[in-house]
């Protein structure tokens, strides 16, 4: 199980389905999205490695360039809070469009800009500096949250 096995895995089957069929001749395109397109890379890098496997092309879609930026397993990277400020706009536009805030702005522009230089601000900060967050600032960040995203303060205090 890894990277370099799941490409192992998939240039054995392109392999195998070409010689089955007799599609050597027929253009060969990857297309991969999310982290597909790390498999691409690899798989691309394999099937050119052991030289027998032409490609006309890769497609990327939805590239994950940073894997410190992913907010979908924080236990990759732990410490690192700068997922969690990216993600809040996404989530506050999110809640503007169910209309789960409390206080929602008639349009969603120049709203969603505030929500992000906040995020990337006293959110960020707040993030940083973890458990050493006096707690009258927790306090605030956690009533900005719940303003931004609709979640109960308590909620957020929590999470």
């Amino acid at each position: 199980y890894g990277v370099d096995p799941d490409g192992q895995a998939f240039a054995q089957f392109i392999s195998n389905f070409l010689s089955q069929y007799g599609r050597w001749n027929s253009p060969k395109y990857l297309i991969g999205e999310s982290y597909g397109t790390t498999r691409n890379a690899v798989l691309a890098n394999i099937l050119e490695q052991q030289g027998n496997i032409d490609l006309n092309g890769v497609v990327m879609m939805s590239s994950i360039l940073n894997f410190d930026t992913s907010i979908d397993q924080p236990n990759l990277n732990p410490g690192i809070n700068l997922p969690y400020a990216l993600a809040l706009p996404t989530y506050a536009a999110v809640a503007w469009y169910h209309k789960a805030l409390a206080n929602p702005p008639a349009t969603l522009h120049p709203w969603l800009d505030q929500v992000q230089t906040w995020a990337m601000g006293p959110y960020l900060h707040a993030l940083n500096e973890g458990a050493a967050l006096p707690q009258a600032q927790e306090q605030q960040v956690a009533a900005q949250m719940a303003a931004y995203t609709g979640l109960p303060e308590r909620y957020v205090l929590r999470a």
